[in-house]
């Protein structure tokens, strides 16, 4: 399959489901039409016999008619997907995939890589799904908004919030640990100019408790950090050191993904 974790193309998004439920779904049940995760929770809600009351309305359908082999027409249905960071988009048929990162349109059953565009061949329904994902493009971004949201903090359901480092932004000379943000640190904080913010929204007002976990060297024992949000400041200095070592797995390649080390609290 063309593409990987991250893309819009079948290897992006593409996976195995795999539904047990003794004496009501038959055993060994192999479903052919296509499907997404955002069938899960209304197909789940049928199975159970639940309203399934949103404040939105749902993107999937209940697969229930599948599962439990119900006669019946089965929509020729499309499912759309957005790779991360909003560049790219594609649409998935029963027949066909449009879109991507070549803008392309491959029949899957016969072409799984993806290699045979055949945009020209059938102009008509490439030109159909290009102009359907075009207009569920623009519905996703007039609804969620072109800029993310911020990180709550205060649910009183959820009192601890992870700030994560792949969420930060730093500023000056910090950095991550490695050029993917996802599971790494932050490395390079020499500057008192220097600083890492998080877009959060509080909840509810009160008083919180701010824990960072850090390593540091014993010649830099004494630094001050400085934490603010909005008008509330409160300040902590590191009064001990602490000193650990990458965990390189016994990698006989270095990999781009940042490497493991300890934390002190």
């Amino acid at each position: 399959m063309r593409g990987r974790k991250g893309s819009v193309d079948e290897g992006g998004v593409r996976t195995m489901f795999f539904l047990r439920w003794p004496e009501r779904i038959c055993a060994g049940l192999q479903i052919d039409q296509i499907g997404g995760a955002v069938d899960i929770l209304p197909t789940l809600a049928d199975l159970a016999g639940i309203e399934c009351a949103t404040e939105q309305p749902l993107d999937g359908i209940s697969l229930k008619p599948l599962l439990m082999e119900e006669d019946g027409d089965w929509p020729d249905r499309a499912i759309y997907s957005r790779s991360p960071n909003g560049q790219n988009h594609s649409v998935r048929t029963q027949r066909f995939r449009a879109g991507g990162y070549r803008d392309g349109l491959y029949e899957m059953a016969r072409d799984i890589g993806q290699d045979d565009n055949l945009a020209e061949h059938f102009s008509a329904e490439h030109q159909r799904l290009m102009g359907d994902l075009d207009a569920w493009r623009e519905e996703m971004d007039a609804c969620v908004g072109a800029e993310a949201r911020p990180l709550p903090v205060g649910y009183r359901e959820f009192p601890l919030t992870y700030l994560n480092a792949q969420d930060g932004l730093p500023e000056g000379d910090i950095t991550w640990s490695s050029i993917h943000p996802n599971a790494s640190f932050f490395v390079g904080w020499k500057n008192i100019a220097d600083g890492i913010g998080w877009e959060i929204e509080v909840q509810h007002a009160g008083e919180y408790e701010v824990s960072l976990i850090y390593a540091c060297q014993p010649e830099d024992v004494g630094a001050r950090v400085v934490v603010a949000a909005g008008d509330e400041r409160l300040m902590g200095t590191i009064d001990a050191p602490f000193v650990s070592r990458l965990k390189d797995q016994d990698d006989r390649i270095a990999r781009t993904e940042s490497y493991e080390k300890e934390f002190a609290p």
